[in-house]
This record gives C-alpha cells, structure tokens and sequence, in this order.
C-alpha cells in the first residue's frame, strides 16, 4: 500500500501498488496542513496520518473507509 497527501494536506489517497488501483480517498479536513509524517498500522487496518500545524493524529480505518478519531 501507498499513501499520499493532496497538496493542500487535506486529501489522502491510499493506492495498491501491485495493481495500481485507488482504494480509499479520505478527507483530512478543510484547512491547509502540512502532512509530516503517515504510517500503516502493522496487518494494515489503520491509516495515522501527522500534520505539522496540529498535535492531534488523525486515525482512518481502511477496511471501512471510516475516519476513527482526532487524538
């Protein structure tokens, strides 16, 4: 899996490389921010997406398509 950021910060789209499909497109909110930093989490369920204009996280769930929570 690849994840990347819209320029903005405020898009992130999760592809699958072995067959270059878009999977999910998740909304990081409205406002500019600067992502730092996007980690899977370890069998790829969670997406944890970092910005450097915010000390919460955002938490999205791939096998839902749901966004968990702001910690």
């Amino acid at each position: 899996l690849l994840a990347v950021s819209s320029d903005k910060g405020t898009l992130i789209r999760v592809y699958d490389l072995t067959t270059t499909q878009l999977l999910h497109t998740f909304r990081r909110g409205h406002n500019y921010a600067e992502v730092c930093s996007m980690s899977f989490s370890f069998l790829n369920e969670l997406l944890i997406v970092a910005t450097r204009e915010s000390t919460r996280v955002h938490i999205f769930k791939l096998s839902d398509k749901t966004f968990l929570d702001d910690l």
